[in-house]
Formats: structure tokens, C-alpha cells, sequence
């Protein structure tokens, strides 16, 4: 099963920006009130999953809070200053919580499908880079694919590495 790490991850983010937001236009005793809420929430879930999930409930639970908070958030902003026009913003985060989906189911695929867990010390490392760096690789070709904006400045910063490289390269 994948990880819900990352989107956890991207809420948390997403929440400190409309934190920071909601604060500047002058409500500043609604995102403490509601992120208190989203916390007492994920404390409650906590304990429901923690029996029945172990561990992996904590990542969950985290996940499910930080989204809460994010929404309340969002939904109080909304309220405060009237419709935001986030249709673009929402499409390249269900975009990007679709890949990083797809990364997650990846990753457990290649950890369970290799000897990661069996072999000595040197042959995990090299599974863990190696599946790593394929992550990686997958996660951008797939943000790639479903054109989500973020990767190309990252895609031209790589390309002017590589240019530099070859470049140096052949004038030695």
C-alpha cells in the first residue's frame, strides 16, 4: 500500500502558505481555532488506527489532519474574501497527488519484489539506491507526463547541468 507521506507532506506546505494568508488579511483567530480542530481530529484518529494500522495509521492520520486543516483553512478564506478561482490550482494538486500516488505503489512494488530485505549490508544499499533513484526518475517522468507546470524549471535547470557537463567535458 502506498505511503501517504507525501501528501501529507503537501498540505502541511499548502496549509503554512494559507496560514500565512488568512493572518495578513486580518483573521487571526480563525486558522489557530481550526487547525486545533484538525488537530484533535487526527489525535482521535490516532488512537481508532493505531491499533488496527500500527505505525502506518500514524502517516495516515497525519495525512487525513493536515488535509483537514488545510480544508477549513481554505474554507474560512473563502468565506473572509469571496470565490478564490483555485479550479487550475486544484487540477495540478490532484495531478500531483496522482503521481506521488503512483510513486508510493512503486516504491512498495519494487521493495517487496527485491532482495532489499534479504541480502548483506552492501546489496541493500544498492537496492535502496537503486530504487530510489528509479522513484525519483518515475515520479518525474510523471509529473512530466501529466504536465504538471513545477517540473520544467527543474527539467531546464537539468538540461543546462548536463550542457555544462558535456561542455566541460570536450574542452579538456
Amino acid at each position: 500500500m502506498p505511503t501517504p507521506a507525501t501528501h501529507g507532506i503537501m498540505t502541511t506546505v499548502a496549509g503554512i502558505s494559507l496560514r500565512k494568508k488568512t493572518y495578513l488579511i486580518g483573521v487571526l483567530l480563525r486558522p489557530a481555532t481550526l487547525s486545533a480542530m484538525a488537530l484533535v481530529i487526527g489525535i482521535a484518529l490516532n488512537f481508532l488506527l493505531i491499533g488496527t494500522l500500527q505505525y502506518r495509521g500514524l502517516a495516515l492520520t497525519t495525512s487525513i489532519s493536515t488535509t483537514l486543516s488545510f480544508v477549513f483553512l481554505l474554507i474560512a478564506l473563502q468565506r473572509k474574501i469571496g470565490a478564490l478561482g483555485l479550479r487550475r490550482e486544484l487540477i495540478m494538486f490532484g495531478k500531483i497527488t496522482l503521481a506521488s500516488t503512483a510513486m508510493g505503489a512503486y516504491i512498495w512494488f519494487c521493495v517487496h519484489n527485491s532482495p532489499i530485505l534479504t541480502g548483506n549490508y552492501q546489496q541493500c544499499f544498492l537496492w535502496t539506491v537503486l530504487i530510489t533513484g528509479g522513484s525519483i526518475l518515475f515520479y518525474a517522468a510523471l509529473l512530466f507526463i501529466l504536465r504538471v507546470e513545477t517540473i520544467y524549471p527543474v527539467l531546464g535547470w537539468l538540461e543546462k547541468l548536463i550542457k555544462l557537463g558535456f561542455h566541460h567535458d570536450s574542452a579538456e
